[in-house]
């Protein structure tokens, strides 16, 4: 990451991801599109052709890319809201930000990426029910900012991510209180 994109991060309360990323990122989105596009292509083919039986037919079962336009929607709200960094306005020591950074990581077994004192990027390790998840954080100011996304394409229903969340959270407060 550059400084240019972590300055637009912290402005922004809302993960870059790059040009590729953003595409896995929203593929399950795009996946659910594909339905009503084709729908789309066949309604426009026949009015141009003037086949009324297959312009009836098709119009007759939109209610299939009803629903699929539908989870398009809620996925790429979904996937866009996943973007935003969690807030911890917490006013936090450089040691103890790196203290709760390196318990978390041993904790959670991250593989860290880069880590430059106020910014840290990790992945965490592939399980049987996930391919990990990726990490960014940000200290700046009084302020925290902590985001944990799925890698590539697939759906955060296993909780990974507000796992890595919380447990940072927890050992950020711990650090702080000088418990640690």
């Amino acid at each position: 990451m550059l400084k240019s994109d972590i300055k637009e991060m912290t402005e922004t309360e809302r993960l870059k991801l790059k040009k590729w990323d953003v595409f896995w990122h929203y593929s399950p989105a795009i996946f659910f599109l594909t339905v009503p596009i084709i729908n789309l292509y066949f309604i426009i083919e026949a009015r141009l052709t003037n086949n009324e039986i297959v312009y009836e037919r098709i119009i007759d079962g939109l209610g299939l890319v009803w629903v699929f336009l539908s989870l398009s929607i809620i996925g790429f709200v979904y996937k866009y809201w996943t973007l935003k960094f969690k807030v911890l306005d917490q006013k936090v020591e450089s040691k103890h930000f790196k203290n709760a950074i390196e318990l978390t990581a041993k904790e959670l077994d991250w593989r860290i990426i880069r880590n430059e004192g106020n910014y840290l990027f990790a992945y965490s390790w592939n399980t049987l029910f996930s391919w990990g998840e990726q990490i960014t954080i940000i200290k700046k100011g009084n302020k925290v900012l902590i985001n944990s996304i799925c890698k590539l394409n697939q759906p955060s229903f296993f909780g990974g991510n507000q796992k890595n969340v919380d447990t940072f959270k927890r050992n950020l407060k711990a650090s702080a209180q000088q418990r640690v």
